[in-house]
């Protein structure tokens, strides 16, 4: 027993030497950021321009037509971020670059994307949103109360 426990001593030493020397490191100061050109800034302002583009799918039959057009999308260049709701109302939305591609760009590959099925692009919403968000959810999704929903409960 004296062994396991002066064992344990050591690695607890060990462990917390270890935490001391990392943790005195990150408290050194941060390098001094260098002087950007204005050819740089001027990219990096363009880069934050993102539109945000959530529609409503209609024509779904299955899943498989879901994944086809989420892959579609995703595969596109221009396009950010992309999800696709699994249940009704199956909404979408994506997050693209509006100097790389457009909302009519984005709505014909959505429509062609599953070519055994017809589908339609309904209430589609197009913003500019400031930057990529953590987590990206359609507007249209089940997860919301809609009008008849709110005043019956």
């Amino acid at each position: 027993m004296k062994i396991d426990s002066k064992f344990f001593a050591l690695a607890l030493l060990f462990c917390a030497g270890t935490q001391l020397s990392f943790f005195s490191t990150c408290d050194a100061a941060p390098a001094a950021k260098p002087k950007s050109s204005p050819a740089v800034s001027s990219a990096a302002s363009k880069q934050q321009k993102l539109h945000r583009f959530d529609f409503r799918l209609e024509g779904v039959s299955c899943g498989r037509c879901i994944v086809n057009i989420r892959a579609a999308l995703r595969q596109t260049k221009g396009v950010k971020r992309c999800e696709v709701a699994l249940r009704k109302p199956y909404g979408g939305v994506v997050v693209y670059d509006p100097a790389l591609i457009d909302v009519q760009k984005l709505t014909k590959i959505t429509m062609t994307a599953d070519p055994k099925t017809t589908v339609a692009v309904k209430d589609s919403v197009d913003e500019t949103i400031p930057n990529l968000p953590g987590v990206l959810i359609p507007k249209y999704t089940s997860l919301q109360k809609t009008a008849s929903q709110k005043e019956s409960g």
